[in-house]
């Protein structure tokens, strides 16, 4: 029981900084942002290897701020065969892309244009911000 104890507080102590305070965490703190890309958008690429390329959203992650695009910033993954009969290989995978490098096609005059919003009653609305046109 005693040496249960005083390992108990062995192990706290030294969790413990100086002045009894427990170690900084470094930790990011993530919040979940109300993004202007949505699933389904045709997009087109700013920046980087693949500038330039069009695709379709194929999936949106708000907490990360990331969006897939269709055809883009595409990587090889290495499966290994899992199940018997299964075969493993090389398989070219669509990673996520940041959307501040990415901008919204409109369908009317076919650009790469910023989002703005329009409060029409109840309901907000997507506009392009070259032709004024209504997005999806």
């Amino acid at each position: 029981m005693w040496a249960d104890i005083a390992y108990r507080k062995s192990q706290s102590k030294s969790n413990k900084l100086k002045n009894n305070r427990e170690p900084y965490k470094f930790e990011k703190k993530r919040w979940k942002v109300n993004m202007k890309i949505k699933k389904g958008d045709t997009v087109k690429v700013l920046s980087g290897n693949d500038k330039g390329k069009t695709g379709e959203v194929l999936e949106v992650i708000p907490k990360t701020q990331k969006v897939i695009v269709k055809g883009v910033n595409i990587r090889k993954k290495h499966v290994k065969p899992r199940k018997q009969g299964e075969e493993g290989g090389i398989i070219p995978v669509e990673c996520s892309i940041h959307s501040s490098k990415v901008n919204v096609v409109c369908p009317k005059c076919n650009k790469a244009t910023r989002v703005g919003y329009l409060v029409e009653g109840d309901t907000k609305v997507r506009v392009c911000k070259k032709c004024g046109n209504k997005l999806k």
